[in-house]
């Protein structure tokens, strides 16, 4: 008699979805808006600065057309800060001049109207969300200021909705250094806080966190985060891209990560109540151009870059297979350099977005860092031309250096994530994954049903 066998459903590990919010920055708004109108930027979700918006009318329009996500940042945690009030920020429709925007300005009837004013701004900018005025809960000179953005929240909402902005959502976002995130009675307060505040997602910028950080602060702010999800929020790590931001989304401690391109990946306000120093005369004006070696997460200068080149088996290592474009040398990476990162930061992204919950760690350890540290390893022993460095004027002591310190940093962080991917299997409550539709996505969805 031949045995019955019996087939239970098959379910599938769940796939939840997450987000990559580009920053356009206060410097590079225009060259990275027009990579999107190129098609070199593969955006669903874009941050305009307050300070910046004006600029972007026309091109914002043409986002919203394409169904991509816009949200505002106010910049008020800037204009609150004495290093950084004078600088871009200043420009925001809402700033001082000559100024702070201080506790005050959020009073509720404070005659500024600040958050009338950016709920206005934000209706007539046609944005999908903003993020809600907060500020750096580390600042010495005021220790109010979760207080002050818990009501300000409150007001935003209401503030919008008086507008005409009813469908524009709010995102909230703790400003706090990362060692304070990394203590639980500060986590426990800030969720008891904001719960029942009126917004979709929870950012969180780290002062002294970013694409650069160290194997220690990584681990450790990632198992801080897995704490925060008893929020029930979604979670958007802020000012953090690369290997570093992808590992905090591929151990499902957030669901979404914030960044720049090429630029935007670190935060630090620890100077913030310091005033800022005057310019020295002599010095350059503006940020050298880079190229992001995204397989390693490093940058380097242009010069730097082009004298990677020159060693023996230098371009099979420096210029990476990006299908499906007309960059295959490294002179076509020095070119346009903003390029290679906006489409290799995508990419990568768009991968991870692709495994299920419970396999994204090792996929990232595998697929990802497993391979940085090998390629770095290789790169760090080629013999570039004494002669191309001297012309570039580079140091090529101090550049072979810092390779070989980025190689054991590599090291340390992939010995320190599999240690912590075992620490952390089955711990915290799940991931809440990024549920605010873009209209694309909105179009999609209503096609399927």
């Amino acid at each position: 008699m031949a045995a019955t066998i019996v087939k239970f459903p098959y379910k599938a590990s769940p796939i939840s979805k997450l987000g990559q919010f580009f920053r356009l920055g206060e410097t590079s708004y225009r060259r990275h808006a027009s990579l999107f109108a190129e098609g070199h930027l593969k955006a669903k979700r874009i941050v305009v600065d307050a300070s910046v918006i004006r600029h972007l009318k026309d091109e914002i329009g043409h986002f919203r057309e394409a169904g991509v996500e816009v949200i505002l940042d106010t910049k008020v945690a800037e204009l609150a800060a004495l290093q950084r009030a004078g600088g871009n920020p200043s420009k925001a429709p809402w700033a001082v001049h000559g100024g702070l925007l201080g506790p005050r300005y959020f009073d509720k009837g404070h005659s500024s109207d600040v958050i009338g004013h950016i709920a206005r701004i934000a209706v007539e900018y046609r944005v999908d969300a903003v993020l809600a005025p907060c500020h750096f809960v580390g600042d010495p000179g005021f220790d109010g200021w979760l207080d002050v953005d818990r009501r300000s929240c409150i007001y935003l909402r209401d503030a919008l909705d008086r507008a005409g902005g009813k469908n524009i959502a709010i995102d909230y976002t703790l400003i706090a250094p990362h060692l304070l995130l990394n203590q639980s009675e500060f986590r426990q307060k800030a969720i008891e806080g904001i719960s029942d505040l009126p917004f979709d997602n929870l950012w969180l910028r780290a002062s002294g966190f970013g694409s650069d950080s160290k194997a220690q602060p990584i681990c450790h702010l990632i198992s801080s985060i897995v704490h925060l999800h008893n929020l029930g929020k979604p979670i958007v790590i802020d000012y953090v891209g690369g290997l570093v931001g992808e590992a905090v989304l591929a151990f499902n401690a957030a669901s979404g990560f914030a960044h720049g391109i090429g630029e935007i990946e670190r935060f630090d306000a620890r100077q913030w109540h310091v005033a800022p120093k005057e310019p020295e005369p002599d010095r350059p004006m503006g940020r050298a151009r880079r190229v992001s070696i995204g397989a390693i997460n490093k940058s380097l200068t242009i010069a730097e870059y082009e004298t990677l080149l020159s060693a023996r088996g230098g371009k099979r290592l420096l210029v990476p297979q990006l299908e499906g474009t007309a960059i295959k040398s490294g002179s076509d990476i020095v070119a346009d350099p903003k390029i290679v990162a906006a489409l290799q930061s995508a990419s990568a992204f768009e991968k991870l977005n692709s495994i299920p919950d419970i396999h994204r760690p090792a996929h990232f350890l595998r697929e990802r860092l497993t391979p940085a540290v090998e390629l770095v390893k290789q790169i760090k022993n080629l013999r570039p031309s004494s002669e191309v460095a001297i012309e570039k004027k580079v140091d090529l002591g101090k550049l072979m250096a810092r390779f070989d310190e980025h190689s054991k940093d590599l090291s340390r962080q992939q010995m320190a994530l599999e240690t912590l991917a075992d620490q952390l299997r089955g711990v915290g409550a799940p991931m809440r994954p990024i549920q605010r539709l873009t209209r694309d996505e909105q179009s999609a969805r209503g096609e399927e049903l």
